[in-house]
């Protein structure tokens, strides 16, 4: 999806595109308290708050004592780690109870959350830390690249730092040393310093990074930021999106916070102004998924209905009229849906039957529907024309990509930079058939680029590579799809959520 930024008017909101970042540094945690052995001696093993860079140096401290506490006089300790653990000295001299060393960790993928163990011995006697790894276990590519390079643990969330605008292929390791690994990442209004970013950990915490100018990344203030850091007090979440200058995060109760731009009511909680802190999306317990348009809300619930709020000019809430929405509406005749996905201000709704539905702008001809040029869309749900054996559907920037049972593809909206797939870049009002396509097990988009996996084990892409989008070597556009292959070492589609960067995370 396109993300446009909804501030006097309404403007397009920004999807987390599928780029890859390499990530040098992954740090190490302590969970379990050095212990000793029944020698002679008592050693305890430390490093600065627990933690250490897995590629890069870390400070080692052993403290040696007698079986009377104290600290030992002269001596020599020997260090054991995994691996791809290294330490210099490796046998450091022992001065007034007290060793020290500096160890040197490679392993840039390591899992964050696992245990990493290294064991220091003197001839009275011998201790180990177990030491959790913290790490980045995530890539991204092309434009408005997110915490990338090298050095200390920073992220360039597109907070105007200078690289923003750099095309980065190939795809470079996201920077950062989380406590967990990372789920998914979603970028909200990602052109040039508009961009913001955040990260789901698998232990349920929201991160994020880049531009804050409404509060978008959580923290209580307006100040953007190019390093990552902690939605304070958010858990326990299982799903985020980012849209427009707003963000959103389903948690595991069912419930929805949201926080950020909130002039057309977007965050959902009856107001119009903005918050720097998440807030409840009101009237709603039971969601299983949630989508962000430029301006809108959108969420799937349990039953099969869907709720809307926000902006409502174009028709986006689906309940009959134009108004914006600060509170989420049913969308009346839907209770069969399973799936949701959006462009900038057009929700599509997956049913059990296989058809998608559709309502408000439709420009481009993004609703599928035969009808394009049209600022004002219908208010209610119509019917995708043509498709009756939907299993996927994922919207894009100006347009929509439907996985069929049968492997086929069909694209409708927007094609100027490609995305139809049928080897043209006009526009179409109609479901086309993207060419070539008839054994695809999964799809995923960008802003404007879209990927698909096959049976056969391979992978194509297509739409847009202006700033390097596909690694291929070129800044060429497909107009249809041709082989791709993922970067190493994620050997999959981009995650979901992505905007004008495209990327991947390692499960």
């Amino acid at each position: 999806m396109d993300t446009r930024t909804a501030q006097a008017g309404p403007t397009r909101r920004t999807v987390l595109a599928t780029t890859a970042f390499a990530v040098p540094a992954i740090a190490m945690t302590a969970t379990s308290p050095a212990f000793a052995s029944t020698g002679a001696q008592t050693l305890t093993v430390s490093t600065p708050n627990m933690q250490a860079p897995a590629a890069g140096n870390t400070p080692v401290t052993i403290t040696v004592t007698d079986n009377n506490g104290q600290p030992a006089p002269s001596g020599a300790v020997s260090l054991i780690g995994p691996s791809g653990v290294s330490f210099s000295p490796a046998t450091p001299t022992i001065s007034n109870g007290t060793a020290t060393s500096t160890m040197t960790t490679t392993d840039n993928w390591a899992t964050p959350g696992s245990t990493l163990t290294i064991t220091a011995t003197t001839s009275g006697g011998n201790g180990s830390a177990g030491l959790t790894i913290l790490g980045a276990n995530a890539l991204a590519g092309g434009p408005n690249g997110i915490g990338t390079g090298s050095g200390t643990p920073t992220g360039n969330g597109g907070a105007g730092t200078g690289s923003t605008s750099r095309a980065i292929s190939p795809p470079e390791q996201l920077l950062m040393s989380f406590p967990s690994p990372i789920v998914s990442l979603a970028q909200g209004s990602g052109s040039g310093v508009s961009a913001f970013t955040l990260a789901l950990l698998q232990d349920g915490t929201v991160w994020g990074v880049g531009t804050n100018s409404y509060g978008q990344l959580g923290d209580g203030t307006t100040t953007s930021r190019t390093t990552w850091a902690k939605v304070p007090g958010l858990r326990g979440v299982v799903e985020i999106c980012a849209g427009g200058q707003t963000a959103m995060a389903r948690l595991s109760n069912g419930g929805i916070r949201s926080w950020g731009l909130n002039n057309f009511g977007q965050l959902g909680n009856g107001t119009t102004a903005s918050s720097s802190t998440p807030v409840t999306v009101q009237n709603i317990t039971n969601a299983t998924q949630i989508v962000a348009g430029a301006a809108n809300g959108w969420a799937l619930l349990s039953t099969g209905e869907v709720r809307s709020w926000g902006y409502g000019a174009y028709g986006g809430n689906g309940n009959g009229g134009n108004k914006s929405q600060s509170l989420p509406v049913a969308v009346p005749g839907i209770n069969t849906a399973i799936r949701i996905s959006c462009a900038d201000y057009t929700p599509y709704v997956l049913l059990q039957s296989g058809q998608i539905q559709t309502w408000g702008l439709g420009s481009s001809g993004e609703r599928g529907d035969g009808q394009s040029g049209s600022t004002t869309g219908p208010a209610s749900p119509i019917t995708v024309s043509g498709i009756s054996n939907a299993v996927q559907v994922c919207g894009y920037s100006g347009g929509a990509i439907a996985r069929l049972s049968t492997g086929e593809l069909r694209a409708w909206g927007k094609g100027g930079t490609g995305m139809l797939g049928n080897g043209s870049t006009s526009d179409s009002s109609t479901p086309v058939a993207v060419s070539g396509i008839t054994n695809a097990t999964k799809i995923a988009t960008t802003l404007s680029s879209a990927f698909a996996q096959l049976s056969s084990g391979g992978f194509v892409a297509w739409g847009r590579n202006g700033s390097r989008e596909f690694n291929d070597g070129t800044t060429t556009n497909r107009t249809a799809p041709s082989a791709w292959t993922p970067p190493s070492p994620t050997g999959g589609l981009p995650c979901p959520g992505s905007g004008n960067a495209t990327i991947f995370t390692l499960k």
